[in-house]
């Protein structure tokens, strides 16, 4: 797909998610946002930052406040917590989750799971929290994840994000005995 259509989903995937977010509240009163800052806890200053999916670089590119940054696993934004919410990249909208997705014969299954990254920055990933999660939020998650799949740059990279997060959980729970 040309990227103005890869745009054009990935607009629409903004916009599903745009009104709800994982609590009824501002979370974000709770850690004092820090999720919106820069978070070494899983590497040095170099690798923290938002994966950005293909496409949205070039659709936030030129938007003050936005820093990217090349990695292994691709393109991060930084923002240090001064971005537009309305501007904010795909991954910030679903923080502290992440779309599990799994191939279902022809179909994908898309579920939206607690991102076990996210564990040691967000504090509604505690059991007691995670459970009062917005339902209307999972639901526009999913919706905007299909809506994303639709392009096969963005399936693809979606898939290897959750088969990556998969990975992590695996090892956590050999690690763990859970």
């Amino acid at each position: 797909m040309e990227n103005t259509k890869k745009h054009d989903l990935i607009l629409e995937a903004y916009e599903l998610l745009s009104d709800v977010t994982p609590k009824k509240y501002d979370c974000g009163l709770l850690c004092s946002a820090a999720c919106c800052g820069e978070n070494t806890s899983h590497g040095d200053e170099d690798d923290c930052g938002m994966l950005l999916l293909p496409g949205e670089k070039e659709l936030l590119s030129g938007e003050a406040g936005f820093d990217f940054r090349d990695s292994e696993e691709g393109c991060l934004l930084v923002c240090g917590g001064k971005c537009l919410r309305d501007l904010r990249p795909f991954a910030c909208r679903i923080f502290p989750f992440y779309p599990k997705i799994e191939k279902m014969g022809k179909r994908l299954s898309v579920q939206i799971l607690p991102d076990p990254r996210a564990k040691g920055i967000c504090p509604i990933l505690s059991d007691f929290r995670r459970r009062k999660t917005h339902v209307e939020f999972i639901r526009a998650a999913k919706r905007a994840v299909r809506v994303l799949l639709c392009d096969d740059d963005i399936k693809g990279e979606l898939i290897s994000q959750s088969e990556m997060i998969s990975d992590i959980e695996r090892l956590r729970e050999r690690l763990l005995g859970k």
